[in-house]
């Protein structure tokens, strides 16, 4: 019997205390303290639980990049021998990249029309560089952070955002993907369900669990068994029809 968790991190596992109070055990390693994150004590049980099990395989699916993912304490943990990087553009094993994977993200990127630079280029022109700081994160998506303090201020300015972005900047190859202050612009094939189906298949575990707090971690939890969701989460909220109240926090 062989079981595998895949597991989204930031806000599912772990969170900076400004998003939770509660946190008290530090796992990443930042030189801000202010944006270090934190397990509560329930996550903190939890994650005890999943590694701990003798049959029980650990595969984190996150957004994060390889320089920030190695600054968590859990990349560290030498069950750990598979993640899911930049939303499933890249998959490691023992810190080296799937080659196979590697190929067919090339493949897809090479007949990405328009192009990121283009992409990005064209909201450069566009967006006040004294509200919105863009960038493209290694090559893979582009990143958009809202820089207004105002609550209101920064969901008005979202909402105006995401519709122009999609009706006037991306086509149907991106999608946009929004939480709290920041947009994200990735190519529809940077689909963290399409990684997890790939390891799925590789691996055919037993028995799949999902955990993920976002809308955008529902296509890779939808693949598995069981699914986690944190209590509080935007997935939650969707679930329970408020998700436009959960925005509004």
């Amino acid at each position: 019997m062989k079981a595998i968790v895949f597991v989204d991190l930031d806000e599912t596992i772990f969170q900076t205390r400004i998003k939770n109070k509660e946190g008290f055990i530090p796992v990443t390693n930042t030189k801000n303290p202010k944006y270090t994150s934190y397990m509560t004590p329930a996550q903190s049980l939890l994650w005890d639980i999943i590694v701990n099990h003798e049959s029980v395989s650990i595969i984190p699916v996150t957004l994060r990049g390889i320089k920030e993912y190695n600054d968590t304490q859990i990349s560290k943990n030498p069950k750990i021998i598979t993640s899911v990087l930049y939303f499933s553009g890249i998959i490691t094993n023992n810190d080296y990249a799937d080659a196979v994977w590697a190929n067919h993200i090339k493949s897809c990127f090479l007949k990405l029309k328009p192009s990121l630079g283009d992409i990005f280029q064209e909201l450069m022109k566009n967006l006040k560089k004294d509200v919105f700081k863009v960038e493209i994160v290694d090559s893979f998506y582009i990143s958009i952070k809202n820089l207004s303090s105002g609550d209101v201020d920064y969901i008005n300015q979202n909402k105006a955002l995401i519709k122009f972005i999609e009706k006037k900047i991306i086509n149907d190859e991106y999608v946009v993907h929004f939480k709290n202050k920041n947009i994200i612009i990735l190519p529809k094939f940077l689909n963290k369900k399409n990684s997890v189906q790939y390891l799925i298949n590789k691996y055919k575990p037993d028995l799949t669990i999902g955990a993920g707090d976002s809308l955008f971690d529902w296509g890779f939890m939808d693949l598995c068994d069981y699914k986690l969701i944190p209590r509080d989460s935007q997935l939650e909220a969707f679930i329970n029809g408020e998700i436009g109240n959960y925005e509004k926090r």
